[in-house]
């Protein structure tokens, strides 16, 4: 075996955003940081947002080629389509919330085929499928502890009408996150343009 086939990376697949809805989203966060009270909150850098359509994990270094011809083949005739940011919200909806959320209002059912498409690309070399179902959003922040996070979920729920804006779907990403003390440190290994 190769000393290739050996190194991993973790990896995922997901859609980049435009700077100026990354701005917006920066300033719901400074909206709500003020009403974080004692939970424990790790918010996503806005460099590192983006929309996952596929979480990896560990991979072989020796797959990311054949990943990226996989999901060249199975997306490129996909047609690129528009997205609206707005809204935000936790998972799970009911309960201690573990992710605040910003959610897609436009193009949602567009970025699940795409999620699926994705899923098959990935399925065909040997890669499992998510069993959780697809759920369009960008993660905008991790909750450590919960303890005290009412307030924050009452401002979140006064920012319901939040809007972000609209950007164009034409470019999908194969990334490598390499985990640090400061954050990820997210690096682009594959683009697939949607070219249908």
């Amino acid at each position: 075996m190769t000393e290739n086939h050996r190194e991993t990376i973790r990896a995922f697949i997901a859609v980049h955003l435009p700077g100026k809805l990354l701005d917006r989203v920066a300033e719901l966060r400074a909206a709500l940081e003020p009403h974080q009270g004692r939970a424990r909150i790790k918010w996503v850098r806005p460099g590192n947002m983006h929309i996952t359509l596929k979480f990896l994990g560990e991979i072989a270094t020796a797959s990311v080629e054949p990943l990226g011809r996989a999901l060249r083949k199975e997306l490129g005739a996909v047609r690129p389509f528009d997205i609206e940011l707005a809204g935000c919200g936790s998972f799970p909806p009911r309960g201690r919330p573990r992710v605040l959320w910003v959610g897609v209002r436009e193009g949602a059912e567009r970025l699940k085929e795409l999620a699926e498409r994705v899923e098959d690309a990935c399925a065909g070399l040997g890669f499992a499928r998510e069993s959780r179902p697809f759920r369009a959003h960008l993660t905008l922040a991790r909750v450590k502890d919960s303890r005290g996070i009412e307030r924050l979920t009452r401002a979140m729920e006064q920012q319901a009408g939040f809007v972000a804006g609209r950007c164009r779907c034409d470019v999908v990403y194969l990334i490598k996150s390499e985990l640090r003390p400061e954050g990820p440190r997210y690096t682009v290994l594959d683009t697939v343009a949607l070219e249908g």
